[in-house]
């Protein structure tokens, strides 16, 4: 099991690394090569992903708080049971600006989480907790949200296009986006 603390890996290139279970904390990895990692149940805490490049990760029941991932790109990454969110003392991560295009989310936690300006076309947010996060400027086109909990989500400028929110719970989709396809 990998031990990263305080440490400045700014620009390292970790791609196809296996570090799950890892302990990640007060560490730089901004503008990183995570590409195609494991850090499955990795613990990931106070540290700094901006930018960091984790398209096709597996961060399946990863636990990251206090992170700043403005800017990261996890495309098609795997964050299903993922706990990102502030909950019982716990500060949310920051992901604004990140592209989530075709990620899962299925059954992550995101509870205010600010996710602004992220992409997430495409993605499976399935049984996600995204209550009371930060969506503003979000691009949902075509994302699966099935059973997600969107309580307390504003939705006034993210971009809900493609997306069946019939099934999706607490979701407040204000009337001019109703029966938008």
């Amino acid at each position: 099991m990998a031990r990263l603390l305080a440490c400045d890996l700014r620009y390292v290139d970790l791609h196809y690394a296996d570090l799950s279970d890892a302990v990640i904390e007060r560490t730089d990895l901004s503008n990183a090569c995570l590409h195609n990692c494991l850090l499955q149940r990795a613990r990931i805490k106070d540290s700094l992903l901006i930018e960091a490049l984790m398209s096709g990760c597996d961060l399946t029941d990863a636990d990251i708080q206090a992170t700043h991932l403005n800017g990261v790109k996890l495309v098609g990454a795997k964050l299903d049971g993922a706990r990102l969110g502030g909950v019982d003392g716990r500060v949310p991560s920051v992901l604004n600006l990140a592209n989530m295009r075709e990620a899962s989310l299925i059954g992550a936690d995101l509870r205010g989480v600010l996710l602004r300006d992220v992409n997430l076309h495409r993605a499976n947010l399935t049984r996600a907790n995204l209550a009371g996060a930060q969506l503003m400027g979000a691009v949902l086109r075509h994302a699966d949200v099935t059973d997600a909990d969107f309580t307390d989500v504003s939705l006034l400028s993210a971009s809900l296009t493609f997306a069946n929110f019939s099934k999706a719970r607490n979701a407040d989709i204000p009337a001019f986006k109703k029966n938008l396809r």
